[in-house]
């Protein structure tokens, strides 16, 4: 059985063509989408034959928990290398019903806030505590690679007949627990699985685990993006932002928009960095350093930093 949202690259009119997995609806037949939303029935032995597996780089458990007694809804992710090394322990837990704030904050502010996306690497050790459940009423798999974004998920989740159990579970939940009291406002719950993912801005956090460093700016591919070469180049403030969070004052080598087929270990002779802009886009830059690294204060301006260094 092939695993939902994997995905498999073939040659079609001599261009290159990337599907997934959107279920299996046969003992022998799979449904696949392209990139376009395009649909269309495969067989498995052809999909074996004629088809390239991209090996995915995590898998995402959604589940729906003790409906009975406390419901909650988990979006739980292992990496493909924790699951080599036989770490069951998911390295990322998404939860409605997980109180966000403090008690501290909660009378400060007269809010409760729940709803809440954790990690291996938020919280420096495993997530054991956090799985609070008893029962386990549904659960559902996906595959994950590093660049997918909340729309190439729900391009997948939204033909499967699982997302409906599992946003009626969340309109139900808050339903029951969302209501405002007389203290305090009730804030958090959300109406579906797309709202809750991006309230707790799942992609920022998933992307976390495999060390992407996220943007608070966007690379724009326009014409003043390139060189004469037809290479993508940053500005001087998209520089500047780098060199801040690397500590170091950097010259740009290579970037290019992260994909799968990358070969990284082509370009272990440069020091590299992957990044997640405001849009959600990936891309791998190779730099090297132009000044000595030293350790740059928020308040100090890197040019500042370079002048130093003269």
């Amino acid at each position: 059985m092939k695993v939902i949202g994997t995905k498999y690259q073939t040659y079609e009119n001599e261009k290159l063509k990337i599907y997934r997995v959107v279920e299996q609806i046969s003992s022998h037949h799979y449904l696949i989408i392209d990139n376009d939303g395009k649909e269309k029935t495969i067989r498995e032995q052809e999909l074996i034959d004629k088809y390239i597996k991209l090996i995915p780089d995590a898998f995402m458990n959604i589940m729906i928990t003790d409906k009975e007694e406390y419901p909650d809804v988990y979006v739980c992710v292992n990496k493909a290398s924790s699951l080599e090394a036989n770490i069951m322990i998911p390295d990322l837990i998404l939860r409605q019903s997980l109180l966000f704030n403090d008690i501290h904050d909660t009378f400060k502010t007269n809010t409760i806030t729940f709803g809440m996306c954790i990690t291996t690497q938020t919280t420096g050790a495993n997530l054991s505590e956090y799985m609070e459940f008893k029962n386990i009423e549904y659960s559902m798999s996906i595959a994950l690679y590093i660049d997918d974004n909340i729309d190439d998920i729900f391009k997948i989740l939204d033909k499967t007949t699982g997302l409906e159990k599992v946003n009626n579970m969340l309109k139900y939940i808050k339903t029951k627990y969302g209501n405002n009291t007389e203290m305090f406002s009730v804030l958090g719950y959300a109406d579906n699985l797309k709202e809750l993912m991006q309230d707790n801005e799942f992609i920022p956090r998933f992307r976390e685990l495999f060390n992407v460093t996220t943007l608070n700016w966007q690379i724009i591919l326009g014409k003043e993006s390139y060189d004469k070469d037809g290479n993508i180049i940053l500005n001087k403030k998209q520089i500047e932002s780098l060199s801040s969070i690397l500590r170091c004052i950097i010259k740009p080598l290579i970037i290019l928009k992260y994909d799968k087929d990358i070969d990284i270990s082509k370009i272990v002779a440069f020091k590299h960095i992957i990044v997640s802009d405001s849009d959600n886009n990936m891309y791998l830059i190779a730099y090297k350093e132009i000044a000595n690294p030293e350790i740059i204060n928020n308040n100090t301006d890197v040019i500042s930093a370079m002048m130093k260094n003269k």
